[in-house]
């Protein structure tokens, strides 16, 4: 596979993510909150990405839940030793609420892809952790962590949001898909970059490789399980500091801001419900008591109240965004999934709670059977001796052997038995 040659590129910037372990709160160098990072700086509307700056931007009710239980960090050192066209602008990290040794914590690096002859071959190069044929990458990222932090074990490759233009309205042409007309172009550009340049995609299913996002006319997306891919549709003059008017210096501080935000929620949504489903499965193989159905309705319940939404801002594209990777990565379908397996789990549970109190009920019927014959035999005695008392409770416990004999009283016994007790259960 030939990879493009940066021939007409202009900007490649990248914000990847990485899933870890965390033990404890990053300490100095790492300082609290989001990376600031700035756009606009010295004109009329400049634009910071402190939390202050990008509150007025989200929807009730996100300020909290994306920037508490988050810091960041400048390097001293911007280069990559794996990747030296890749060069490191910020780290950040953020803590996610569930609970090792899932992944509770996102390590987010900024960085961009400068003076490479095949950026997209940087681009695969970066994203992949894999500890076969990604691993000096792997441990460079493990690298930037606190020590008291670990890239998680099964991570192999990260998602990404990648900001791709050109110096030109005239797009490059693809290798290997160079009869595209210029309408075909961005779409296929979005999904080379879905695929980190690892594939040329085929041009008659670019639409299955995710969601197109039109954004605006100077901006087209893609959202797909590698992450968002945009693609600037004019001339990129190399400008980031908006001073006169729109640049795609404005793009990647978007890239870098408020659309990692909202990949942030993503997979704060996507390891939660992950969590909760390994909780509920693990409830069910262990038999499953009223306590733990419970819990796990509660924790369904939380979930849909605090991290469960759609919306993340009044304006923008981070609403499409939110949306189609929720659709892409089958985290809608998942937590439906969840609410039917509980509602089973939970109908599962009261069948067994009635059966065992029908059982129970049973069991003192069946036994007030032979008692009832001592109490009358007893009754009917006018001198009541040891030896009739005697008489009495024999004939009660021959009954009751007589009437253990029968299947029915055997299985009503079964029924309140503890089901590790019963034969053929673990």
């Amino acid at each position: 596979m030939s990879h493009q040659p940066n021939v007409g590129i202009q900007r490649v910037a990248v914000s990847f993510f990485v899933p870890v372990v965390m033990a404890d709160d990053p300490a100095d160098p790492w300082q609290t909150g989001p990376y600031p990072n700035q756009w606009r700086v010295g004109s009329k509307k400049p634009l910071s990405g402190s939390r202050a700056g990008r509150a007025s931007y989200i929807n009730p009710g996100l300020d909290d839940l994306l920037y508490n239980g988050r810091w960041f960090r400048i390097p001293a050192d911007p280069g990559c030793t794996v990747a030296s066209a890749f060069e490191a602008k910020a780290f950040e990290l953020y803590r996610l609420p569930t609970v090792s040794p899932r992944p509770n914590g996102i390590l987010v690096v900024h960085g961009r892809i400068t003076n490479a002859s095949e950026p997209m071959r940087v681009l695969d190069l970066v994203v992949n952790h894999n500890e076969q044929h990604g691993k000096l990458m792997r441990a460079w990222v493990q690298g930037l962590l606190p020590s008291t932090a670990a890239v998680y074990p099964l991570h192999r490759r990260a998602e990404h949001i990648t900001l791709l233009t050109f110096r030109s309205a005239q797009m490059v042409a693809l290798p290997g898909l160079s009869s595209l007309d210029d309408k075909q172009l961005p779409n296929a550009w979005l999904a080379y970059i879905a695929s980190s340049g690892r594939i040329v995609p085929d041009k008659d299913m670019i639409s299955s490789v995710g969601n197109v996002i039109g954004m605006s006319i100077s901006l087209r997306g893609l959202v797909s399980k590698a992450g968002i891919a945009l693609v600037g549709l004019q001339a990129d003059s190399g400008r980031s500091d908006g001073r006169t008017g729109f640049d795609y210096g404005g793009a990647e501080f978007f890239v870098e801001g408020l659309y990692s935000d909202t990949i942030l929620l993503a997979q704060l949504q996507k390891y939660t419900i992950r969590e909760l489903r390994e909780k509920l499965n693990a409830a069910r193989a262990a038999g499953g008591a009223a306590d733990q159905l419970a819990s796990l309705e509660q924790e369904l319940v939380a979930f849909r109240a605090t991290y469960w939404r759609s919306d993340f801002a009044p304006q923008g594209s981070q609403d499409d965004f939110l949306k189609a990777y929720q659709q892409v990565n089958g985290i809608a379908a998942e937590l439906d999934e969840i609410h039917n397996q509980i509602r089973e789990y939970s109908d599962q549970v009261q069948r067994h709670q009635q059966d065992l109190t029908n059982a129970v009920l049973g069991i003192l019927t069946v036994l007030a059977f032979p008692f009832g014959i001592a109490v009358a035999i007893w009754g009917g005695m006018t001198n009541h001796s040891l030896v009739q008392l005697g008489i009495a409770l024999g004939s009660a416990l021959f009954f009751a052997i007589l009437t253990l004999l029968f299947p029915g009283t055997r299985a009503l016994l079964h029924g309140v038995l503890p089901r590790r007790m019963r034969r053929g259960q673990p």
